[in-house]
């Protein structure tokens, strides 16, 4: 084969590669499912607060009735796991796609995408309901809330809010990634960065909320039988556990993107730190004061924040030596 018939196959391949992102019709597809999914459930929530919307009272007593933990920490808190647990299996579903057919077109590219798309908009819709919820009886709020424009509002409230709007967030931020800057391989991207701290802000909020409530009612979350029926200790630190491994799915499922000095690293790191944050929250005991009562909630949104920074400095290390 000669030098000028390769020519063309050069200059091929010299060409600059396309940015990614999906077509506009995708985009604004997606933006409009979120908004009127999103608008039905600010309806509700309005007849709620009005004493209507029958079928969401029932499931508030059905649920506080069940637990005995309020039915404003209970259903939320219930409801933000199970959106997590739908948001994980469709993000490992979509891992596996990308491994074995390559990249989508776009936010609706992949079957995969639409577990991932509603478990994170549901864990929004529940802390949105966790805020709504909160009880403006002094006797029944939380010693751990924090009080924002005059309303007075549990920490795991406000830590699943903010979890599940800044996961949420990266689903149309991801789009707009690739656009700019094109299509990548990476679990490590900045985007999916966000869904997995979001989650696990979100999770840890879900997990705090429902804590913060069995402590209204005098029960104690971390024992008895309450740890059995519910064991808010063991779901928190099987969430982190599971992170930590689902950060590192490119050296599991062996196509690493970054060196593999990082596998071991974070496998230490967070095994350590986070099953050290689940014997804090469960050495923590009820009945010893308002301070006491309020050490789960402070641990819980400690670590929850500095997991978020110790993932974004150790990605932006790597990107820096890389």
């Amino acid at each position: 084969m000669s030098l000028h018939a390769l020519i063309p196959t050069i200059a091929a391949a010299a060409e600059p590669k396309p940015t990614g992102g999906a077509d506009a019709s995708a985009i604004i597809l997606v933006g409009a499912m979120i908004n009127f999914v999103i608008g039905l459930w600010v309806l509700a929530i309005y007849r709620f607060r009005s004493g209507g919307a029958r079928w969401l009272q029932w499931l508030s007593a059905t649920a506080e009735r069940i637990t005995r933990v309020p039915g404003w920490a209970v259903l939320p808190g219930v409801g933000a796991i199970a959106g997590a647990l739908l948001t994980l299996t469709g993000a490992t579903w979509d891992i596996g796609l990308h491994i074995d057919v390559g990249r989508d077109d776009g936010p609706l590219g992949t079957l995969a995408h639409w577990p991932m798309l509603f478990g994170l908009e549901f864990i929004f819709m529940m802390g949105v309901l966790a805020i709504v919820m909160s009880p403006p009886d002094p006797a029944e709020q939380s010693p751990a809330s924090i009080r924002i424009a005059g309303w007075t509002l549990p920490a795991g409230a406000v830590l699943l809010t903010a979890g599940g709007a800044f996961s949420l967030l990266g689903f149309p931020l991801d789009d707009l990634w690739h656009r700019t800057f094109g299509t990548d391989v990476t679990l490590w991207g900045p985007t999916h960065t966000m869904f997995i701290g979001g989650i696990a802000a979100a999770g840890s909020g879900a997990l705090m909320l429902i804590a913060e409530g069995a402590r209204v009612r005098g029960i104690d979350p971390f024992s008895g039988l309450f740890s059995w029926l519910m064991p808010v200790g063991s779901i928190l630190a099987a969430l982190f556990l599971y992170l930590t491994t689902a950060v590192l799915h490119e050296f599991n499922w062996g196509v690493p993107q970054y060196r593999g000095v990082w596998m071991p690293y974070f496998l230490a790191l967070g095994g350590a730190f986070f099953v050290f944050l689940a014997f804090r929250v469960l050495r923590s005991k009820a009945g010893e004061g308002d301070a006491a009562q309020d050490k789960p909630a402070r641990d819980l949104f400690g670590f929850s924040i500095l997991y978020l920074f110790m993932l974004f400095a150790a990605i932006l290390a790597e990107r820096a030596v890389a």
